[in-house]
């Protein structure tokens, strides 16, 4: 049995629609057919779908970070002036389906891409204009040498060498502009190249003597090594719309493969572990130091690569760790198997996870269809084809083709379990518990499925239900993460704080790595003490987590950690010092919203009694995911300090189900 499978589902309410991470912006404009409208600057093409603003293929693609948005607006008009038509967003709204696919197609469809590169974009290690900078990145790989598309505009002191940027914007010229302010013939050299169909002048054609350029002409780049993650991320494209043809090495055509016993064993043990429906984080971290000694053994092993890729992979989709350097791996992996076997399908379905989680959903399907021809039997890519159609926004048909799964593999629980998925995010509960169900028959002791049962149960109120559905997971397991965290939502929702602290109890940890809450144990304690009357024990708790989020800032710094701690320190009562940490972050999340910050969010605006922005965060997420409901909002002790502010009951009223009136 496959074990490997689209992301452990978290609470339904919370799940992340991205195998990734998908972004939504927050905005308090109007509603036009169901996305938030933005204000558009007359003769502006906004990138916001709405409208069919198609445009001819002379456009300038211009992409700039929101603290950026005066330079980049000066720019802007500097170029309409000159007759060059624009693509430049003014909004404050970024995400959705329909906007997002805009978005992409403009990114396909335009001449020339023109980010704006600054001390600004130096300290976004996140944005929405990095979305729009890998697009035009992946891009550049089905394009010949002299044809410039990528034009980066350099505003301040920036220094090229240092830049954090994507390799494709690393060998080709650099323009700088102090303050957006284009001289005449940056503004002729872009006339030229949209007349010209992209080639650049002969001038531009051969290298230079690396050094300072004057204002307003292109800085060569000094030419940096490009890492073999990045010559191996070239080979992405295999396969896609005949982009090109790998000349692959292969070292069995027949696909079977003479290996050291000692590496056949180890690439044994690794998939036993994938095959456990219910493997931990530590079991998978095991996994991957065995298949580091089995592709050290075994250097031309297709199957070891693709497997080692694999299970980098899997950190991506437990949410455990979609950092660039996991990603990198993960590609890097699953290349070299498609260097040694063009037909290593697990290789493929790896690649197209990654694709996925760049959002470039074409892309993933066309590779995936290549897979199943190959090998049409193995679950996992038809199950893959499902989620991402679903993820792309085709919603309904990714549900009918997760349908056609289980009926093609109808003793696959994770095909059933995919199924289940997809059905809550539409909205059916109780399709979704149906479909749990038989994925946890088929699948035995499978911890996961009961745990997702629990989660839906609580949500529709049958707590007794939730209970009984946690009893079926496995003694073994229920000490990990997953669980543990589930027991402790249910007692809370249930305002019952013994059943809270009883299931804390079930792990020695002190920090719950899970998709749905990742923080300190010591918070869901706090709230049950604060639940329960007890504040001086609360404090306690809520002291305990900071320290153990502070700690680990020490070690690794991020952003949710940062965002943690100020939820922590805001619920301390340590309000100054929460907002120093969460304004910043809260800054770029108006432009970058991503669902699980959404939550972090509305818990730091309830701790400080906030209930306009609060609700404001709560919106975001119920803009992807249709169940924030009424019933587990008016339970759930994150809300108790804002649960009485108008905003708040406000929104518990839109929330509440709709019953319809009998005539």
């Amino acid at each position: 049995m496959d074990g490997t499978r689209t992301r452990y589902p978290s609470r339904i309410r919370n799940v992340r629609l991205n195998l990734a991470q998908h972004v939504t912006k927050r905005s308090t404009l109007a509603k036009v057919n169901g996305f938030d409208s933005p204000r558009l600057t007359p003769s502006i093409r906004s990138r916001v779908p709405e409208s069919d603003q198609t445009s001819g293929p002379s456009a300038v693609f211009l992409s700039y970070a929101s603290q950026d948005a005066d330079v980049a607006r000066v720019l802007c008009d500097a170029l309409q002036a000159a007759g060059v038509e624009v693509w430049f967003d003014q909004s404050e709204l970024r995400g959705g389906d329909a906007w997002d696919a805009k978005l992409r197609r403009q990114i396909r469809e335009c001449s020339l891409f023109m980010p704006i590169i600054s001390a600004n974009t130096q300290r976004r290690k996140e944005g929405y204009f990095r979305l729009e900078w890998r697009l035009a990145d992946q891009r550049t790989h089905l394009m010949g040498r002299n044809r410039a598309f990528l034009l980066p505009v350099c505003v301040d002191d920036t220094r090229d060498s240092d830049a954090d940027v994507p390799d494709a914007f690393i060998g080709v010229q650099w323009t700088r502009l102090p303050g957006g302010r284009p001289t005449t013939a940056f503004v002729d050299r872009v006339r030229f190249l949209l007349e010209h169909g992209g080639e650049a002048p002969r001038s531009e054609a051969a290298p230079r003597r690396p050094g300072p350029a004057p204002e307003g002409l292109p800085a060569v780049r000094r030419r940096r090594r490009l890492p073999a993650w990045t010559i191996a991320a070239l080979v992405l494209a295999l396969g896609v719309a005949g982009a090109f043809v790998l000349r692959a090495h292969r070292t069995n055509p027949s696909g079977e493969e003479s290996l050291p016993p000692e590496a056949a064993n180890l690439i044994a043990k690794s998939r036993e572990i994938l095959a456990n429906l219910d493997y931990r984080r530590s079991d998978i971290e095991l996994a991957e130091g065995f298949m580091a000694r089995a592709t050290d053994l075994a250097p031309d092993s297709a199957k070891a690569w693709a497997l080692r890729g694999q299970l980098e992979v899997t950190f991506v989709q437990r949410t455990w760790d979609y950092s660039a350097a996991r990603m990198r791996d993960a590609q890097a992996f699953c290349n070299r198997a498609l260097a040694l076997d063009r037909d290593n399908t697990d290789a493929m379905w790896g690649l197209a996870i990654i694709l996925v989680n760049h959002s470039s959903y074409d892309q993933a399907e066309a590779l995936l269809a290549q897979a199943i021809r190959i090998n049409p039997d193995d679950p996992k890519l038809t199950r893959l084809v499902g989620t991402t159609t679903f993820y792309s926004g085709r919603r309904a048909e990714g549900v009918r083709m997760a349908q056609k799964c289980v009926a093609q593999f109808p003793n696959d629980p994770l095909s059933w379990y995919d199924l289940a998925l997809l059905t809550g995010y539409s909205g059916d509960l109780a399709g979704a518990v149906a479909d749990f169900h038989q994925a946890a028959d088929r699948g035995g002791q499978f911890g996961g499925a009961y745990v997702a049962i629990a989660q839906i149960l609580t949500e529709e109120g049958d707590v007794a239900g939730a209970q009984a559905a946690l009893d079926h997971v496995p003694l073994e397991n229920r000490g990990d993460d997953r669980p543990v965290s589930v027991q402790m939502w249910v007692g809370l929702l249930a305002r019952q704080p013994e059943r809270v602290i009883e299931a804390g109890g079930l792990t020695a940890g002190d920090y719950l790595d899970d998709a749905d809450y990742r923080g300190p144990k010591a918070y869901l304690l706090a709230l049950a003490y604060g639940v329960e009357g007890k504040q001086a024990l609360a404090d306690q708790q809520w002291d305990e987590g900071i320290r153990v989020t502070r700690e680990r800032l020490e070690k690794l710094p991020s952003d949710h950690d940062r965002l943690s701690l100020a939820v922590g320190l805001a619920w301390k009562g340590a309000k100054a010092e929460a907002a120093a940490i969460a304004d910043p972050i809260e800054a770029e999340q108006r432009e970058l919203q991503e669902p699980t910050f959404a939550s972090l969010s509305a818990y730091y605006y309830a701790g400080i009694g906030d209930g306009a922005n609060t609700v404001l965060n709560l919106r975001s997420m119920r803009r992807r995911f249709s169940h924030v409901q009424s019933r587990e909002l008016e339970e759930d002790p994150w809300f108790d300090r804002v649960r009485h502010t108008p905003e708040f009951q406000a929104f518990l009223a839109e929330s509440a189900p709709k019953t319809s009136n009998p005539k």
